[in-house]
C-alpha cells in the first residue's frame, strides 16, 4: 500500500471495508503522518491507557483508555473463557509452588490467598534493596519479574499527590514473578533458585 487516505495529520485505515469503528492500535499508528511525533505519542498513550513507559518507570501522563480490542483477539478471548477453569487450576497449582518454596524467605512478603482469586498476577514485596536492581539482576538470569503495582495518586495525569502510605509502598517494594500456563514447575523452581540465591 503506497498511499494512506491521508489528508491531515491522522486518517483510518481498515483492511475490511465492512468495518465499523473498531481498532487495531498498529493500524492507526500507521496511518498517522510520519513527520508528526508529538501527535503519533499523543494516540499511543491514549490507546494504552496513559502510560508512559521511561527506563523501567512507569508513570500515567495522561487519563487514557484501552482501546485496542480487535474481533480476532475478541476470538481468542472467547477461546479462552472456555479453557478458563483448567487455567486457573494450572496457576493455582504454579501458587502454591512459590508459597511452599518461597514464604518463608525473611526478604519477601506473600500476600493473603484469598479464596476465589483467579491469580492474574502474584505480586510480593521485597523487605529491602533495590528492586530496580533486583528485576535487572533477574532479567540477566532469564528471569522476568516487573514492578508490582503503581500508586495512581502519585502519577503525572492525577497530579502526583502524596498521602497514600500503602499504594507507595507497592509501588516501591513490590513485584509480580512469572505466573502463567506454560511456565510450569519446572520454571517456578528456576525463580525460586534466583530469590533463594540473591536475596
Amino acid at each position: 500500500m503506497k498511499r494512506f487516505a491521508l489528508i491531515g495529520a491522522a486518517g483510518y485505515v481498515s483492511p475490511r471495508h465492512m468495518k465499523a469503528i473498531k481498532e487495531t492500535g498498529n493500524t492507526l499508528v500507521a496511518a498517522l503522518d510520519p513527520n508528526d511525533a508529538s501527535l503519533t505519542e499523543q494516540l499511543r498513550l491514549l490507546l494504552s491507557h496513559g502510560l508512559s513507559r521511561v527506563n523501567g518507570h512507569i508513570d500515567c501522563v495522561v487519563t487514557g483508555y484501552n482501546y485496542r480490542i480487535t474481533d480476532f483477539r475478541a476470538t481468542l478471548g472467547i477461546n479462552q473463557l472456555l479453557r478458563f477453569d483448567e487455567s486457573l487450576a494450572r496457576r493455582k497449582v504454579l501458587v502454591d509452588r512459590y508459597y511452599e518454596a518461597l514464604a518463608d524467605h525473611s526478604e519477601l512478603i506473600f500476600p493473603n490467598r484469598p479464596r476465589g482469586h483467579v491469580w492474574q498476577s502474584l505480586m510480593l514485596f521485597q523487605q529491602s534493596g533495590d528492586l530496580s536492581e533486583c528485576i535487572e539482576s533477574a532479567f540477566r538470569e532469564g528471569i522476568q519479574i516487573g514492578p508490582g503495582a503503581q500508586c495512581i495518586p502519585n502519577t503525572t495525569a492525577y497530579g502526583g499527590k502524596q498521602g497514600f502510605p500503602g499504594a507507595s509502598q507497592c509501588e516501591k517494594q513490590g513485584f509480580v514473578v512469572p505466573l502463567y500456563d506454560g511456565l510450569g514447575l519446572e520454571g517456578v523452581d528456576a525463580v525460586v533458585a534466583f530469590f533463594r540465591n540473591r536475596l
